[in-house]
């Protein structure tokens, strides 16, 4: 397989690579806003309260620099470019790192979520209840780190993916410019 296209479609030339550009600011924004706004997950159980913080500004700071990318591309800076691969690259590994961490911290800490869940959702005083809701809980639970885990596999393998395409277009952006520097 060459490394001519970038999702087996879209050309890797500037086109492509503004696409993947796109994409990557894209889900930036979306980690960065969906870490902020959205409710706690049932399965969530961290032992500080500032994780979903860490995760917003990590993603706001991959949407941030895509734009050092993009300005490679439009104003054909090869070096900026290769630069911006390289930061890329460790801002996304980090964003995986510590997503990595959350969910299994959340996986290890699964007796208290459960915990959180049947407080939250059920009523404490009905025994036949609280055995049902332990066992809807503990499922649940289950289920949503299950569901983290996927995710983070799916974005993981994407990403990582995308880094290497733009990777090689800025070696072949590289070496155009060398061609041209001698002609």
């Amino acid at each position: 397989m060459g490394w001519d296209y970038c999702c087996c479609a879209i050309p890797i030339l500037n086109v492509g690579a503004y696409f993947t550009l796109s994409e990557q600011f894209v889900l930036g924004i979306l980690v960065g806003t969906l870490s902020l706004t959205t409710p706690a997950l049932v399965g969530t159980s961290l032992p500080f309260s500032f994780a979903h913080l860490i995760l917003s500004l990590l993603g706001f700071a991959f949407a941030l620099i895509q734009f050092i990318g993009f300005f490679g591309i439009f104003k054909e800076k090869p070096n900026l470019f290769r630069r911006y691969v390289s930061i890329n690259w460790i801002v996304l590994s980090v964003g995986l790192s510590a997503a990595a961490t959350f969910i299994g911290i959340s996986a290890s800490r699964h007796s208290r979520a459960v915990a959180t869940c049947e407080a939250t959702f059920f009523n404490e005083s009905d025994v036949a209840e609280d055995d049902e809701g332990e066992q809807i809980c503990e499922i649940f639970c289950w289920i949503s780190v299950g569901v983290m885990g996927g995710l983070w596999l799916l974005l993981t393998i994407l990403q990582s993916y995308f880094v290497l395409v733009l990777r090689n277009y800025g070696v072949t952006q590289r070496i155009d410019h060398t061609k041209q520097q001698w002609e």
